[in-house]
């Protein structure tokens, strides 16, 4: 309550500064609020905008690996070389005869198998069969081709599979491996321009050197997210995902990491420029606003306030000047109009004194023969009783051009 009684006596002058100032501060906190919101707004579009780009990319990646493995397990499962020594049980010329090819082409593993459970010969390190992939063969081996991920160590394998036909009868299967690793993680990488997570069977595999707690949150998250190349803002990055299902594998995912602590960093500086600037807007917006508010407002409110005390004082001849043709202007010539009807009227008020004067001294002195100049009226003895014409009217004519 005293805090409002004082803001109540606070001058005109000071409240009209104070509305300027909190003017300016509101219009540059808003100007910085929506310009920040904007700005955080479209470098989210762009993230996300970028994010597309990448994810799109690396499922590009993945569809070009796979095809060229499905294309070289073809042309190698249609070698004649590769047919006889399968046909003929020639072991050792056909591991020969892969180790070749595998030496020539960019793979880890080159497997003939003449039976779904047999591996009859290998070059590089082979999948163990099992019971979960004894499907992918049995349909490899009715004609098909296929291909899946599976473990091998602490990194993954993609295996293609190919029929090796003669002529319509199919006897055996080549299969063809390629390893998952920090290898391909980089290079993924280095397509993309992004960092990358590969998760699958409880495991992961990435190249970068990511802080411990922001990848197990990482990889907490993205585990409990169902959502299909969702994003994420989880510490400095933007994490998007891509579900291997499309490879046969429903349980694993790609995450793509977008770093965006360079872009918070240039939002911080751009905000603290803003302020900075602001600050020095301000400052000179104050500065102009004092000058302007004390040629346009104060000095001519102070002249007429000065006029306003000498007229309370009884200075009826103080003239108000204002060349300013403006309120003020208008305000002063009010004033001057004032201070010349309060100066007749002080004329007229005097006259009448005077004639309340002569009034008094006759009827107290019962004498009509009076001269009166300036002070106190005086009886006259000399003059004649009869003459008070002579008498009253000179100072009738006195009195009226005092």
């Amino acid at each position: 309550m005293q805090i409002f009684k004082r803001r109540i006596k606070l001058k005109i002058s000071t409240k009209v500064a104070l509305s300027f100032i909190v003017l300016v501060l509101l219009q540059g906190i808003i100007s910085l609020i929506i310009l920040t919101v904007i700005i955080s707004r479209t470098q989210n579009d762009s993230f996300k905008t970028q994010m597309n780009r990448t994810l799109s990319g690396i499922e590009g990646y993945l569809e070009e690996t796979i095809n060229e493995l499905i294309i070289n397990t073809n042309l190698l499962a249609g070698q004649k070389k590769v047919i006889d020594y399968t046909d003929f049980g020639l072991r050792n010329l056909l591991k020969r005869e892969l180790a070749v090819y595998k030496s020539s082409l960019p793979i880890d593993a080159l497997g003939i198998y003449s039976e779904p459970d047999f591996l009859f010969a290998s070059v590089g390190e082979v999948l163990i069969m099992k019971s979960d992939f004894r499907k992918k063969f049995e349909l490899a081996f009715s004609g098909k081709e296929s291909y899946f991920i599976s473990e091998s160590g602490n990194d993954f394998k993609l295996t293609v599979l190919s029929p090796i036909r003669r002529e319509e009868k199919i006897i055996g299967v080549l299969s063809l491996s390629l390893i998952i690793d920090q290898t391909f993680v980089k290079k993924l990488e280095n397509v993309t321009t992004s960092r990358i997570i590969i998760l699958f069977y409880n495991k992961n595999i990435e190249a970068g050197d990511l802080n411990e707690e922001t990848r197990a949150k990482i990889i907490s998250v993205s585990l409990n997210s169902a959502q299909v190349k969702d994003f994420m803002k989880i510490d400095e990055f933007m994490v998007g995902s891509i579900p291997l299902a499309s490879i046969g594998e429903p349980e694993g995912k790609i995450l793509c990491l977008l770093d965006t602590k360079e872009s918070r960093l240039l939002i911080t500086r751009y905000n603290t420029f803003s302020l900075v600037s602001m600050l020095v807007i301000l400052s000179l917006a104050l500065l102009i606003g004092i000058i302007f508010y004390r040629v346009t407002f104060s000095g001519p409110f102070q002249d007429l306030l000065k006029g306003v005390h000498k007229i309370s004082e009884g200075d009826l001849h103080f003239n108000f000047k204002m060349p300013a043709k403006d309120e003020f202007g208008e305000l002063a010539s009010a004033f001057n109009k004032m201070q010349e009807n309060l100066l007749n009227r002080e004329k007229e008020i005097s006259r009448l004194s005077y004639y309340k004067r002569i009034f008094l001294a006759y009827l107290i002195n019962k004498k009509s023969h009076l001269t009166f100049w300036h002070g106190e009226p005086e009886v006259n003895d000399n003059a004649p009783i009869n003459e008070i014409g002579e008498y009253y009217m000179p100072f009738l004519y006195k009195a009226c051009y005092q």
